[in-house]
């Protein structure tokens, strides 16, 4: 049960703009919500086809597979009791094309970044990975936080584990593989978070 992605880390260059530029661009009802949800719990919204494609990735092989997650984060300039300081969405997923895997694990190549380029001109970024564990049930094991840690270590950054077999889904957070206790809410493409 191991996914290992043996990629150099490099300080991001990525600045993650506070909530405050998404509550500019809602109206205030929607604002007011949005600031209740994100206090009462994580708050991390996966648009309706991103995640139906992830899915139906997911459910496509009887061994480990998986890729990154593309969307948007916003800091939390306010603190919240859950430890999640941010509002994130996941808009599109990237499956690994060139990988190698069994049963119990895999290793994604480098070959997917070269596939992600075309986001970032659209305000988007890459906010995590995924991978499954078909018939061992989603957790993270100690080589996924390893990855988690050294791949995806800023604190917005998600690592969603999914068992296709069950539909049991669990999602983690920064550096620390902090489990995120409510991992979706699931929303339509034209509510997904505008280019603030």
């Amino acid at each position: 049960m191991s996914s290992a992605m043996n990629w150099s880390n490099v300080d991001p260059d990525i600045e993650v703009p506070s909530v405050s530029h998404l509550l500019m661009a809602t109206d205030w009802i929607d604002a007011i919500h949005l600031i209740c949800q994100s206090v009462r719990r994580p708050l991390v919204a996966i648009t309706c086809s991103c995640r139906d494609s992830l899915y139906a990735h997911c459910r496509s092989s009887p061994k480990e597979i998986g890729g990154l997650l593309i969307g948007r984060a916003f800091y939390l300039p306010y603190g919240v009791t859950h430890g999640y300081g941010f509002v994130t969405c996941i808009m599109d997923s990237v499956p690994s094309m060139e990988f190698k895997n069994s049963p119990v694990s895999l290793t994604m190549e480098t070959e997917i970044w070269g596939r992600v380029g075309d986001y970032f001109g659209k305000g988007k970024m890459v906010i995590g990975w995924y991978h499954t564990h078909p018939h061992l049930g989603a957790f993270f094991s100690s080589v996924d936080r390893s990855t988690q840690a050294k791949c995806f270590n800023s604190p917005y950054c998600l690592g969603v584990v999914i068992d296709p077999s069950t539909g049991e889904i669990r999602c983690y957070c920064g550096p620390n593989s902090d489990e995120i206790s409510h991992p979706f809410d699931v929303i339509a493409e034209e509510l997904a978070f505008s280019n603030p």
